[in-house]
């Protein structure tokens, strides 16, 4: 059995252990029990846990995320590098290796920001 302490409609403390005498009465008032697959930052309301809604993502850290995937596997020094074969060679297969790269990448953040409306 798994307790949950409630505050303010949200689960900030969960425990396998039976939380009577363990706490001033305050606290232990706090503790319902609930399933074991109750974690921090659920909520409760209405005798029903909920899992925490993911937010909903912005321009700013889909953009982000595109550059860190593109960061883990090309370094910044990597991308001046790969401009630099571009500029000299733009049929360079690194070259069109890392563009096509970054075209998945750029892709993935078009479908993302297409899928919340941003």
């Amino acid at each position: 059995m798994k307790w949950a302490r409630i505050e303010n409609g949200i689960v900030v403390e969960t425990t396998g252990v039976d939380p009577a005498g363990r706490f001033v009465l305050e606290i232990e008032q706090q503790f319902i029990s609930c399933p074991d697959n109750i974690e921090q930052n659920w909520t409760y309301a209405g005798g029903t846990f909920s899992q925490p809604q993911e937010p909903t993502p912005t321009k700013e850290s889909i953009n982000a995320q595109v550059v860190a995937k593109i960061r883990e596997r090309y370094s910044i020094d990597n991308e001046f590098q790969m401009q630099r074969l571009g500029m000299l060679d733009p049929n360079n297969m690194e070259y069109q290796a890392y563009l096509l790269y970054v075209q998945e990448c750029v892709s993935w953040s078009d479908a993302e920001k297409a899928k919340y409306n941003l």
